[in-house]
Protein backbone atom coordinates (compact mmCIF):
# COMPACT_ATOMS: atom_id res chain seq x y z
CA UNK A 1 0.00 0.00 0.00
CA UNK A 2 1.10 3.67 -0.63
CA UNK A 3 0.53 6.74 0.47
CA UNK A 4 -0.12 10.28 -0.71
CA UNK A 5 2.13 13.26 -0.67
CA UNK A 6 1.20 16.79 -1.73
CA UNK A 7 -1.53 17.51 -3.61
CA UNK A 8 -2.12 14.76 -5.86
CA UNK A 9 -3.90 11.67 -4.75
CA UNK A 10 -2.10 9.53 -7.66
CA UNK A 11 1.35 10.29 -6.70
CA UNK A 12 3.14 7.28 -4.86
CA UNK A 13 5.93 8.18 -2.94
CA UNK A 14 6.85 5.59 -0.85
CA UNK A 15 5.31 2.48 0.99
CA UNK A 16 3.19 2.32 4.14
CA UNK A 17 0.85 -0.20 5.48
CA UNK A 18 -1.66 -0.68 8.65
CA UNK A 19 -3.64 2.12 9.86
CA UNK A 20 -2.01 5.88 9.65
CA UNK A 21 -2.52 9.45 9.68
CA UNK A 22 -0.87 11.31 7.93
CA UNK A 23 0.02 15.20 7.67
CA UNK A 24 2.23 16.39 4.48
CA UNK A 25 3.52 20.01 3.23
CA UNK A 26 4.22 20.24 -0.11
CA UNK A 27 6.63 23.23 -1.19
CA UNK A 28 6.79 23.31 -5.10
CA UNK A 29 8.60 26.55 -4.51
CA UNK A 30 5.54 28.88 -5.90
CA UNK A 31 2.39 27.50 -4.09
CA UNK A 32 2.29 25.81 -0.54
CA UNK A 33 -0.09 22.68 -0.43
CA UNK A 34 -1.22 20.70 2.91
CA UNK A 35 -2.72 17.46 3.08
CA UNK A 36 -4.33 15.20 5.35
CA UNK A 37 -5.27 11.42 4.94
CA UNK A 38 -6.81 8.56 7.31
CA UNK A 39 -5.72 5.51 6.03
CA UNK A 40 -7.73 2.27 6.60
CA UNK A 41 -6.43 -0.93 6.61
CA UNK A 42 -8.61 -2.50 3.74
CA UNK A 43 -8.08 -6.59 4.69
CA UNK A 44 -8.52 -5.57 8.29
CA UNK A 45 -11.82 -3.74 7.37
CA UNK A 46 -13.13 -6.77 5.18
CA UNK A 47 -11.68 -9.20 8.43
CA UNK A 48 -14.29 -7.56 11.13
CA UNK A 49 -17.43 -6.52 9.25
CA UNK A 50 -20.07 -8.37 9.35
CA UNK A 51 -21.04 -7.73 5.39
CA UNK A 52 -19.40 -5.65 2.67
CA UNK A 53 -22.80 -3.23 2.75
CA UNK A 54 -21.38 -2.30 6.48
CA UNK A 55 -18.14 -1.78 5.17
CA UNK A 56 -19.26 0.18 2.64
CA UNK A 57 -21.64 1.71 5.44
CA UNK A 58 -18.41 2.68 7.84
CA UNK A 59 -16.97 4.11 5.19
CA UNK A 60 -19.41 6.56 4.53
CA UNK A 61 -19.77 7.67 7.74
CA UNK A 62 -15.54 7.90 7.95
CA UNK A 63 -15.80 10.33 5.32
CA UNK A 64 -18.63 12.71 6.87
CA UNK A 65 -16.25 12.39 9.72
CA UNK A 66 -13.60 13.60 7.60
CA UNK A 67 -15.95 16.12 5.79
CA UNK A 68 -16.87 18.57 9.36
CA UNK A 69 -13.55 18.27 10.09
CA UNK A 70 -12.70 20.13 6.79
CA UNK A 71 -15.58 22.05 7.22
CA UNK A 72 -13.68 23.71 10.73
CA UNK A 73 -11.02 24.47 8.75
CA UNK A 74 -12.66 26.26 6.03
CA UNK A 75 -14.60 28.12 8.90
CA UNK A 76 -11.72 29.09 10.27
CA UNK A 77 -10.07 30.57 7.46
CA UNK A 78 -13.42 32.38 6.70
CA UNK A 79 -13.18 33.97 10.07
CA UNK A 80 -9.18 35.00 9.43
CA UNK A 81 -10.08 36.21 6.39
CA UNK A 82 -13.50 38.60 7.86
CA UNK A 83 -10.95 39.86 9.88
CA UNK A 84 -8.96 41.84 7.84
CA UNK A 85 -10.31 40.95 4.11
CA UNK A 86 -8.28 40.89 1.03
CA UNK A 87 -9.43 40.37 -1.97
CA UNK A 88 -7.25 37.98 -3.58
CA UNK A 89 -6.78 36.41 -0.42
CA UNK A 90 -10.10 35.46 -0.27
CA UNK A 91 -11.43 31.26 0.41
CA UNK A 92 -11.31 29.60 -3.34
CA UNK A 93 -8.55 32.21 -4.76
CA UNK A 94 -5.76 32.40 -2.12
CA UNK A 95 -6.66 29.33 -0.26
CA UNK A 96 -8.74 25.89 -1.92
CA UNK A 97 -9.61 23.51 -0.36
CA UNK A 98 -10.18 20.27 -1.82
CA UNK A 99 -13.16 17.47 -1.19
CA UNK A 100 -12.82 15.23 1.10
CA UNK A 101 -11.78 11.67 -1.44
CA UNK A 102 -11.27 8.38 -1.02
CA UNK A 103 -8.59 6.39 -2.81
CA UNK A 104 -9.34 2.99 -3.58
CA UNK A 105 -6.02 2.03 -4.51
CA UNK A 106 -4.22 3.26 -1.67
CA UNK A 107 -7.29 3.01 0.84
CA UNK A 108 -7.61 6.02 2.40
CA UNK A 109 -9.16 9.47 2.82
CA UNK A 110 -8.32 12.63 2.34
CA UNK A 111 -8.34 16.16 1.53
CA UNK A 112 -5.89 19.28 0.55
CA UNK A 113 -5.54 22.75 1.98
CA UNK A 114 -4.07 24.64 -1.19
CA UNK A 115 -2.10 28.30 -0.49
CA UNK A 116 -1.67 29.44 -3.96
CA UNK A 117 1.27 31.41 -3.83
CA UNK A 118 3.78 32.31 -0.39
CA UNK A 119 1.89 35.85 0.12
CA UNK A 120 -1.10 33.62 1.03
CA UNK A 121 0.60 31.26 2.97
CA UNK A 122 1.40 34.13 5.23
CA UNK A 123 -1.53 35.60 5.50
CA UNK A 124 -3.25 33.17 6.58
CA UNK A 125 -0.91 32.06 8.77
CA UNK A 126 0.35 35.36 10.45
CA UNK A 127 -0.09 34.62 14.57
CA UNK A 128 1.34 31.48 14.13
CA UNK A 129 4.36 33.11 12.49
CA UNK A 130 4.71 35.61 15.43
CA UNK A 131 4.18 32.67 18.19
CA UNK A 132 6.92 30.58 16.30
CA UNK A 133 9.68 34.37 16.78
CA UNK A 134 8.15 34.53 20.54
CA UNK A 135 8.81 30.89 21.71
CA UNK A 136 12.45 30.88 20.24
CA UNK A 137 12.04 28.56 17.32
CA UNK A 138 15.64 29.24 16.08
CA UNK A 139 18.77 28.09 17.50
CA UNK A 140 20.88 29.54 14.77
CA UNK A 141 20.70 31.03 11.60
CA UNK A 142 20.92 27.53 9.82
CA UNK A 143 19.14 24.81 12.25
CA UNK A 144 15.27 24.94 13.02
CA UNK A 145 13.80 22.26 15.53
CA UNK A 146 10.05 22.15 16.35
CA UNK A 147 7.36 20.20 17.41
CA UNK A 148 6.44 17.20 15.88
CA UNK A 149 2.85 18.15 14.25
CA UNK A 150 0.71 15.77 15.87
CA UNK A 151 2.41 16.09 19.36
CA UNK A 152 1.21 19.96 19.36
CA UNK A 153 -1.06 20.35 22.37
CA UNK A 154 -4.46 22.27 21.59
CA UNK A 155 -4.96 23.98 24.69
CA UNK A 156 -8.74 24.40 24.32
CA UNK A 157 -9.41 20.61 24.52
CA UNK A 158 -6.28 20.04 26.07
CA UNK A 159 -5.41 17.11 24.20
CA UNK A 160 -2.42 16.52 21.25
CA UNK A 161 -3.64 17.34 17.82
CA UNK A 162 -2.89 13.65 16.79
CA UNK A 163 -5.22 13.10 19.43
CA UNK A 164 -7.68 15.13 17.56
CA UNK A 165 -7.18 13.68 14.55
CA UNK A 166 -7.59 9.76 15.87
CA UNK A 167 -10.79 10.84 17.40
CA UNK A 168 -12.41 11.56 14.23
CA UNK A 169 -11.61 8.47 13.39
CA UNK A 170 -13.06 6.70 16.22
CA UNK A 171 -16.43 8.79 16.21
CA UNK A 172 -16.97 7.21 12.30
CA UNK A 173 -16.84 3.76 14.29
CA UNK A 174 -20.46 4.60 16.11
CA UNK A 175 -23.29 1.81 15.67
CA UNK A 176 -20.93 -0.77 13.43
CA UNK A 177 -20.12 -4.33 14.63
CA UNK A 178 -16.79 -3.86 14.97
CA UNK A 179 -17.20 -0.54 17.01
CA UNK A 180 -15.80 -2.05 20.34
CA UNK A 181 -12.99 -4.18 19.01
CA UNK A 182 -11.10 -1.19 16.60
CA UNK A 183 -11.96 1.49 19.44
CA UNK A 184 -9.68 -0.70 21.43
CA UNK A 185 -7.11 -1.55 18.99
CA UNK A 186 -6.95 1.25 16.39
CA UNK A 187 -3.29 2.64 17.17
CA UNK A 188 -2.56 4.76 14.13
CA UNK A 189 1.04 5.18 12.95
CA UNK A 190 1.73 9.35 12.31
CA UNK A 191 3.34 10.38 9.21
CA UNK A 192 4.57 13.96 8.96
CA UNK A 193 6.08 14.75 5.22
CA UNK A 194 7.72 17.82 3.93
CA UNK A 195 8.50 18.18 0.24
CA UNK A 196 10.15 20.73 -1.10
CA UNK A 197 12.44 21.70 -4.27
CA UNK A 198 15.34 22.63 -2.20
CA UNK A 199 17.97 19.95 -2.01
CA UNK A 200 20.37 21.72 0.45
CA UNK A 201 17.93 21.34 3.44
CA UNK A 202 18.89 18.49 5.42
CA UNK A 203 16.91 17.05 8.68
CA UNK A 204 16.37 14.20 11.28
CA UNK A 205 13.72 13.21 9.34
CA UNK A 206 13.13 8.91 9.35
CA UNK A 207 13.65 8.69 5.90
CA UNK A 208 14.59 11.18 3.56
CA UNK A 209 14.46 10.60 -0.64
CA UNK A 210 14.44 12.46 -3.74
CA UNK A 211 10.64 11.81 -5.51
CA UNK A 212 9.40 12.78 -8.60
CA UNK A 213 8.92 16.24 -9.92
CA UNK A 214 12.49 16.88 -8.61
CA UNK A 215 10.95 17.19 -4.64
CA UNK A 216 12.68 16.37 -1.74
CA UNK A 217 11.28 14.48 0.52
CA UNK A 218 11.14 14.25 4.33
CA UNK A 219 9.36 11.40 6.30
CA UNK A 220 8.88 11.34 10.25
CA UNK A 221 6.77 8.30 11.27
CA UNK A 222 6.02 8.00 15.01
CA UNK A 223 4.07 5.15 16.71
CA UNK A 224 3.52 6.94 19.90
CA UNK A 225 3.11 10.43 21.05
CA UNK A 226 4.89 12.57 23.45
CA UNK A 227 5.06 15.86 24.55
CA UNK A 228 8.73 17.03 24.20
CA UNK A 229 8.79 15.21 20.39
CA UNK A 230 10.51 17.41 17.88
CA UNK A 231 11.65 17.54 14.49
CA UNK A 232 14.58 18.99 13.20
CA UNK A 233 15.54 20.85 10.00
CA UNK A 234 19.32 22.17 8.98
CA UNK A 235 19.63 24.38 5.81
CA UNK A 236 23.49 24.69 3.89
CA UNK A 237 22.39 28.22 2.11
CA UNK A 238 20.48 31.00 3.93
CA UNK A 239 19.91 32.28 0.92
CA UNK A 240 17.03 30.39 0.21
CA UNK A 241 15.15 32.12 2.84
CA UNK A 242 14.00 31.38 6.50
CA UNK A 243 10.56 31.00 5.35
CA UNK A 244 10.85 27.67 3.91
CA UNK A 245 12.19 26.82 7.93
CA UNK A 246 8.85 28.23 9.34
CA UNK A 247 6.91 26.39 6.99
CA UNK A 248 8.39 23.00 8.24
CA UNK A 249 8.57 24.24 12.04
CA UNK A 250 5.20 25.83 11.85
CA UNK A 251 2.46 25.02 9.42
CA UNK A 252 1.81 21.94 11.10
CA UNK A 253 -0.30 23.18 13.45
CA UNK A 254 -2.19 24.53 10.74
CA UNK A 255 -4.62 22.46 10.54
CA UNK A 256 -4.97 22.14 14.28
CA UNK A 257 -5.66 25.79 14.82
CA UNK A 258 -8.14 26.15 12.24
CA UNK A 259 -10.06 24.12 14.67
CA UNK A 260 -8.51 25.65 17.40
CA UNK A 261 -10.05 29.15 16.37
CA UNK A 262 -13.78 27.56 15.32
CA UNK A 263 -13.82 26.53 19.49
CA UNK A 264 -12.67 30.39 20.44
CA UNK A 265 -14.81 31.64 18.32
CA UNK A 266 -17.32 29.30 19.16
CA UNK A 267 -16.84 30.33 22.93
CA UNK A 268 -16.46 34.08 22.84
CA UNK A 269 -20.06 34.36 21.07
CA UNK A 270 -21.75 32.32 23.50
CA UNK A 271 -20.23 34.63 26.58
CA UNK A 272 -21.64 37.61 24.66
CA UNK A 273 -25.42 35.81 24.11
Amino acid sequence: MSFLAGCNLKKEVTPISGEYILLAVSNNGSSICQSLRFGVDKEKMTEISSSLKEELEFRKSLKSKIETLRNEILLSFAILYLQNPVKEYRLNSGVILTNVAYDDKNSCFGFDVVFTSLAAWNYYHQSEKEEGKKGGFFIDRQVSRGTFPFSVKMKEENIFVGERYKNVFLSALSGFSFEEKLKNEYSPQYLYLYSTPYGKIKSDATYTYRGKENLYHHLWVKEDLKENDTILLKVTSINYGMWILMVLVLSLTGMAIGIIIVITHSRRKKNLL
